[in-house]
């Protein structure tokens, strides 16, 4: 089986940006993947909300880990690159892999 574990981020903020009414002031919720931090959540609601500034009222972080079968994965993904390894690129490989 082969396993991925996603980090994402479930962020609500308050986005107070200037308007041809005015000044505003709203609610939002976003998420936000590949996210670890907070800092990184602000920097990218920043980037959601160009010219606005971002306040963060509460971000909650969640895995998602997916799971596939070897088969499933044969099927459905592209082969990138075939080489050939030596002896010790394959340790390294098996050193590296993380297991459970």
């Amino acid at each position: 089986m082969i396993t991925r574990t996603s980090i994402i981020a479930e962020v609500k903020a308050t986005v107070v940006e200037k308007t041809e009414e005015g000044i505003k002031s709203r609610e939002v919720e976003v998420t936000v993947e590949k996210c670890t931090t907070p800092e990184k959540a602000e920097i990218a609601l920043s980037k959601i909300f160009k010219k606005a500034i971002v306040d963060i009222n509460e971000i909650v972080f969640y895995a998602d880990k997916r799971i596939m079968s070897e088969s499933d994965f044969e099927k459905h993904s592209a082969l990138k690159e075939h080489k050939a390894l030596t002896p010790e690129e394959v340790a390294h490989i098996n050193n590296s892999r993380k297991r459970g």
